[in-house]
């Protein structure tokens, strides 16, 4: 189980936003993720305060409804309030901090100090953080240099991805940049079964189209995606198929497509990747990615690695 906290803007609404994308491709492959809202009206000083104790008690109620791992995790201010949480509960499996929140200083500059001492203190079995470059928000920081020997130090395991990773702004770890890039590395770093204290690798292969491939819906049964010279002219040959990539951080899905025998129609938009000028093509029978599944859809191996309950049918009494 994944708890994400979001973040904070004042008075502005910011439950209404998805958790990061990446955990809806954890949530594809057999995490279940619960987002914990807070009304915007309601924020305040003791907004951190409160959010921590209801982090908390949510944990003793999925560690009751049989689930083994739980994982905090959150962006900006809630990846301060997973790190904080993660220095006071040793009921944690991992704890993933996106762009966590920093304090101000006097002169109202930030500060890496206290979030260097909450990752010192972490109690979670694995720490994941990720501090994107260009972040104005926090004055561009270099995070990760103060952070990294501090993480290694701790004798755990942990994943860092700071300003030399290819993300960038405060929220360049939520979209489909991140996605397609570290989504995989993410959730191989939470599910494998054992993982050797020190920095954890991302293995190489495993994101781009294959994580689009799961991001993405199917196409309707009855769009046909033209492909080869059987079924375009020759100068349209070489951009037949299926292809994918990002309009800002959106994933898309671009292909000239037929329906019946009305011929050819151009797609309505074209995927780009990041400032490339083109996409790139999925490789297969060109009839798109499959739909998500819910969690009924998962088989009992996938939801047990991930420390979820089994399904109705094979719940046991064991240690979970």
């Amino acid at each position: 189980m994944i708890l994400w906290n979001h973040g904070i803007a004042g008075t502005q609404v910011q439950h209404a936003a998805p958790p990061a994308l990446a955990l809806r491709l954890l949530q594809a492959r057999g995490w279940d993720v619960l987002k914990l809202n807070r009304h915007n009206l309601s924020e305040g000083a003791d907004s951190y305060r409160r959010a921590g104790e209801r982090v908390l008690e949510e944990i003793k109620t999925q560690r009751a409804r049989g689930y083994r791992k739980i994982v905090i995790a959150g962006q900006s201010f809630g990846g301060r309030v997973a790190l904080e949480v993660g220095t006071t509960s040793s009921d944690l499996f991992a704890t993933i901090a996106i762009a966590p929140g920093m304090e101000t200083t006097i002169g109202n500059s930030r500060t890496q100090g206290p979030t260097d001492e909450r990752l010192r203190l972490a109690k979670s079995e694995r720490v994941a953080v990720v501090f994107p470059g260009r972040d104005e928000l926090f004055g561009h920081p270099d995070r990760g240099k103060t952070a990294g020997p501090i993480l290694a130090a701790t004798g755990r395991p942990y994943l860092m991805l700071d300003e030399r990773a290819g993300l960038s702004g405060h929220g360049g770890a939520t979209g489909g940049n991140f996605a397609l890039r570290y989504g995989h590395c993410l959730q191989e770093f939470l599910s494998a079964p054992v993982l050797q204290a020190g920095p954890f690798a991302c293995p190489s292969g495993g994101g781009g189209w294959t994580v689009a491939r799961e991001l993405l819906p199917g196409l309707p049964s009855q769009v046909r995606v033209l492909a080869g010279p059987e079924s375009l002219p020759p100068d349209l040959a070489s951009v037949g198929g299926l292809w994918y990539g990002l309009l800002g951080e959106s994933i898309v899905l671009w292909a000239m497509v037929g329906r019946g025998r009305r011929g050819a129609e151009h797609g309505a938009r074209v995927g780009r990747l990041g400032k490339q000028p083109r996409g790139r093509r999925l490789p297969g029978d060109g009839r798109g990615a499959p739909a998500l599944g819910g969690a009924a859809e998962q088989s009992d191996a996938r939801r047990q690695a991930a420390g979820r309950p089994p399904t109705r049918d094979h719940l046991d009494t064991g240690d979970r």
